[in-house]
């Protein structure tokens, strides 16, 4: 089985826009359709990935040309590629793969990139692969229209040179050619050096004092780099030991570091404990300010009420002051008028002798007695009123007592509390001023130890 093309894959390539796959099973010997739809395009494309570089071979004016153009509806590709894949079964390319695929690409921008098997590689590369099997360039493997009748009218010469080109010869002569151009090369480079030879040969008195300083150069530079070498191991010591130095101190400032860093956590839960603390404080003096407004509230109640029960006291002392004075006043009435009924009795006793002023004693007798009633009635009623009082001017004293002893209780009791609050809230300060004086102490080591 001989060498045959089995896949053929163009991108961008003329007038082929998106990617378009042909296959060619064993037996296909032609493309055939009609005029325009791409048959010319299709040899282009194996031509130009087999490695033609001349665009009027490809029907073109420059290389971008060979990139899909664009139309209306369809835009432009910013690159051309093309892949052919071959069977080597039979190894007819030296490459120890069963399908050798060879890829170029081309960008607008005018960059080239060529591939063998996926593998990066040079145009070079894939010539010298191709050269063997008469697919290169340059080769008859395709031919295009008009070659035959070029090759019919062609010189001798020129005809000569196509046959060998066909069967391969070429190959052989480019590495004749390279050959000999290397052979070339060599010959310019071993006349070089003759001439350098002969140079030096007029300059070897030159070169032999020259040596000698270099050798004595060369002995004093060894000794220079024994000394530098001494120079540096003494400085590799001494730094050795200062990094020693610096290690250990770092190790102690490591140390310290994770000390301050825990003596810092410790410090931040005092300090959110001491924040707690002052918060419930805050909320301890707010209440204790509530209770003594309340007690100040209560105690200028209490002012009040005293100021009152004392004023009710003093209107109780003057009604019984008042009442004492009429009493004192009905008292001496009541003995007037007793004073008077003395006499009318003796009167009465006087008249019952005359019997014809019986009636008008009897009557005047009637209205004594019954005046005498009215006053003792009065007084008896005076009297109990006078009584009322004298109770309830002692029982206003008794309440303005008991109210002003009740004052004086409270008062003592509020001078307590507010005593006892003013020594709460004098620790809570206390208190606060050792958690500053803490939080002082522990930022100055803070910033020591940084």
């Amino acid at each position: 089985m001989h060498m045959h093309l089995i896949r053929l894959e163009l991108y961008g390539f003329k007038s082929f826009s998106n990617k378009t796959e042909f296959s060619f099973s064993p037996g296909i010997t032609a493309l055939v359709g009609p005029n325009g739809c791409g048959k010319s395009n299709v040899v282009d494309a194996i031509r130009w990935v087999l490695g033609e570089q001349n665009p009027r071979a490809l029907r073109a004016n420059k290389m971008t040309d060979l990139i899909y153009a664009g139309t209306e509806n369809s835009e432009h590709k910013n690159y051309a590629e093309v892949v052919v894949v071959l069977d080597n079964t039979d190894n007819e390319i030296p490459l120890d793969f069963r399908e050798v695929t060879i890829t170029r690409r081309y960008y607008r921008s005018g960059e080239s990139e060529y591939f063998l098997n996926r593998v990066p590689c040079r145009l070079k590369d894939i010539s010298e692969v191709l050269a063997s099997t008469s697919l290169g360039k340059g080769t008859y493997s395709i031919i295009g229209q008009g070659q035959v009748a070029e090759v019919i009218n062609s010189r001798p010469e020129d005809r000569r040179l196509m046959f060998e080109e066909a069967a391969g010869i070429a190959l052989y002569k480019l590495r004749k050619s390279e050959a000999l151009k290397k052979l070339g090369d060599t010959q310019s480079h071993l006349t070089r050096i003759d001439d350098i030879i002969y140079e030096l040969q007029g300059q070897e008195e030159d070169i032999r004092e020259s040596a000698a300083k270099a050798k004595v150069f060369l002995e004093l530079k060894e000794q220079g780099d024994k000394l530098e070498l001494s120079l540096w191991a003494a400085k590799f010591a001494d730094l050795q030991k200062r990094l020693q130095e610096l290690e250990e101190r770092r190790e102690t400032l490591t140390a310290s570091k994770l000390q301050g860093a825990a003596a810092n956590r410790e410090m931040e839960t005092q300090l959110a404990e001491a924040a707690a603390a002052l918060q419930e404080c805050d909320l301890v003096i707010s209440a204790l300010e509530n209770n003594r407004s309340q007690l100040a509230a209560g105690k200028t109640q209490c002012e009040y009420k005293l100021e009152l029960s004392q004023q009710r006291q003093n209107d109780y002392a003057n009604m019984v002051f008042s009442a004492r004075q009429r009493l004192t006043g009905l008292k001496a009435q009541l003995a007037e008028f007793r004073s008077g009924a003395g006499r009318i009795r003796q009167e009465l006793d006087k008249t019952q002798e005359e019997v014809g002023l019986y009636t008008v004693a009897h009557k005047r007798r009637g209205a004594a007695a019954s005046l005498v009633r009215r006053l003792l009635a009065g007084a008896e009623n005076f009297r109990g009123r006078a009584d009322d009082s004298i109770r309830q001017a002692a029982k206003a004293s008794t309440e303005y007592a008991a109210s002003r002893e009740k004052t004086r209780e409270m008062e003592v009791e509020l001078a307590g509390q507010m005593e006892s609050v003013q020594g709460e809230l004098a620790g809570w300060q206390r208190d606060f001023r050792a958690i500053r004086m803490e939080i002082e102490d522990f930022t100055a080591a803070q910033v020591k130890i940084r």
